[in-house]
């Protein structure tokens, strides 16, 4: 869906750019769109760590992912600024310049040089990432105060608002025009995100509605954003309350379809937020070419031709460009750092609500486990994402009923009770003194001879926290563990790995075990991808996976 918008702002864009005569007139609301799909995305992602404090990580993240694009995107605008207006003498050096530090900075241009504030010159889309990333800020600062119910009357107000402003200016196309009014579309659409979300949980009922696929939603996506009519206050009222509401809920309680259609929507999801960044400096830059003063069948072929390069050069720039960048300031900025790890709990004592008291807990239930032999919680922060994230998510999944924790100890005694009631939960562990934290069913025995005590396809889930590098510290043992584990899981069941990323607790990486290629990366949907960092000097990561069967790997 998000794919589906970008492509149509592009249509728009192009259209306008290459003189064609025809403009998309609704395509605009596909902003509304993006800002009520980011509310509720990142809600999804974040909200019960950031209700729990946790701005900064949220913030370190949201900048490691826009800012490669907004980067590549202020570069592209400015070379074209370069050459079809400081060359043309329509723009100085000095005022490019400042129009690039500007957009770097995802700011308007201030009037130092001009007579006016300039908005985005280089790469006009920027106007809408700057009200994101202030939606962001606002959102992580007040997530642990603002409940579900001041959250609908925020909706409700910043709706009023924005409904006005729609009719007095018979449209929601406010950004580039009315700047200061669009932080009423994405007070609104944003914050209808977010709560959609807490309304609907973080696994809403799959309904099965007649007639409803992800075609259909598609389809009527589209038609809403590419209708030739004329623009007018109403559609934008209904499309921005009703319309777009209603697509999102459906799309997210809907049943997905066919691997080929989400395969799709992969690409799609993929190239929409380069697309979005890259187009108008791409578009730009070609039409200032001979082409874009041709007749009107060349620029029509010329724009054809633009927006399928575009397309394609987004989707690669993802591939190559963006994900190995964010790859590498994850780790090294929204890691764990051991010798900012004294300063970041200062931090959080004033900014994290609750921090302090869960500091003298953690203590109190160290003394309990290490010096007195009690079963007691371990409260880390890799421990918080295991219990209230993870096991959350897994405990509520309808398709999750056997599942088998590998490792016991005194931080795990409550596990079974606590999260585990209704399924069917087992544990085992090679110490026979670890049986007393064990689950009412217990095996006493390695990971690497599980076959011996359960058949083929018994267990759901799998839980291996902790064992890689303290238990199996051989590639060998590892790789036999893996296999035990692919043959003891159901079709397509789920496969959790938690280790400590550091020289000397890997016994090999973890990438180059072979019998990991009998599984496939699985994104959960609580922390944004396969794989996460947790935010400990131990850089403790857990990764996420699903079987697969050998007729698919065939296949």
């Amino acid at each position: 869906m998000r794919g589906l918008a970008a492509l149509a702002v592009a249509l728009m864009h192009g259209n306008s750019v290459f003189n064609l005569g025809w403009i998309p007139t609704h395509a605009y609301l596909a902003v509304d769109f993006f800002f009520l799909l980011s509310g509720y995305v990142l809600a999804r992602a974040f909200d019960r760590q950031l209700q729990q404090g946790w701005a900064i990580g949220f913030l370190q993240r949201r900048l490691i992912r826009l800012y490669p694009f907004i980067v590549l995107g202020s570069l592209m605008g400015f070379w074209e600024l370069i050459i079809h207006g400081v060359l043309a003498n329509s723009v100085s050096i000095s005022q490019g310049v400042l129009d690039l530090a500007s957009s770097l900075l995802v700011i308007p241009t201030p009037p130092f040089i001009s007579p006016h504030w300039r908005i985005y010159p280089v790469d006009p889309p920027l106007w809408s990432l700057f009200f994101e990333i202030a939606a962001n800020i606002v959102y992580a600062a007040a997530a642990p105060w603002l409940r579900t119910r001041q959250l609908w009357m925020l909706v409700g107000l910043s709706g009023l608002a924005f409904a006005i402003t729609i009719f007095f200016l018979n449209g929601s196309d406010v950004g580039l025009g009315y700047f200061k009014m669009a932080s009423l579309r994405v007070a609104f659409s944003f914050s209808l995100g977010v709560a959609l979300y807490r309304t609907l949980g973080q696994n809403p009922k799959k309904l099965a509605f007649p007639l409803v696929s992800t075609p259909a939603i598609f389809a009527v996506l589209t038609a809403v954003l590419l209708a030739p009519t004329a623009r007018e206050w109403a559609y934008d009222l209904v499309a921005v309350f009703a319309l777009f509401p209603a697509l999102l809920v459906l799309a997210i309680t809907t049943h997905a379809d066919g691997s080929r259609l989400q395969s799709v929507c992969r690409v799609l999801g993929e190239l929409s937020y380069p697309l979005y960044a890259i187009h108008m400096p791409f578009f730009l830059m070609v039409s200032g070419m001979s082409f874009g003063n041709s007749a009107q069948t060349g620029r029509i072929a010329c724009m054809t031709l633009s927006l399928v390069a575009v397309a394609l050069l987004s989707w690669c720039l993802a591939r190559c460009y963006d994900q190995p960048i964010r790859r590498w300031a994850l780790q090294r900025f929204a890691g764990p750092s051991p010798a900012g790890a004294r300063w970041k709990k200062v931090l959080r004592l004033f900014t994290e609500r609750g921090f302090a008291s869960r500091v003298v807990r953690a203590r109190c239930y160290g003394v309990m486990r290490n010096h007195l032999g009690m079963a007691a919680p371990m409260l880390t922060e890799d421990r918080r994402i295991l219990e209230q994230v993870i096991f959350e998510h897994y405990r509520n999944e309808p398709a999750i009923k056997a599942v088998l924790f590998v490792g016991c100890d005194s931080y795990t005694a409550h596990y079974q009770k606590r999260y585990f009631s209704a399924q069917d939960f087992w544990t085992i562990d090679p110490n026979p003194r670890c049986r007393r934290f064990g689950a009412n069913r217990h095996i006493v025995a390695r990971l690497e001879d599980l076959s011996r005590h359960f058949p083929d396809g018994f267990f759901d889930l799998i839980i291996c926290n902790g064992v890689y590098g303290w238990g199996l510290d051989h590639a060998d043992d590892c790789d036999t563990a893996l296999l035990q584990c692919h043959s003891c899981l159901t079709s397509h069941g789920h496969l959790l790995m938690g280790w400590n990323d550091v020289p000397g607790r890997d016994p090999a990486p973890l990438s180059a075990v072979s019998s990991l290629s009998r599984f496939s990366n699985y994104d959960f949907p609580g922390l944004g991808g396969s794989r996460y960092l947790t935010d400990t000097p131990y850089r403790h990561t857990y990764w996420f996976f699903r079987r697969i069967d050998e007729l698919e790997d065939v296949a």
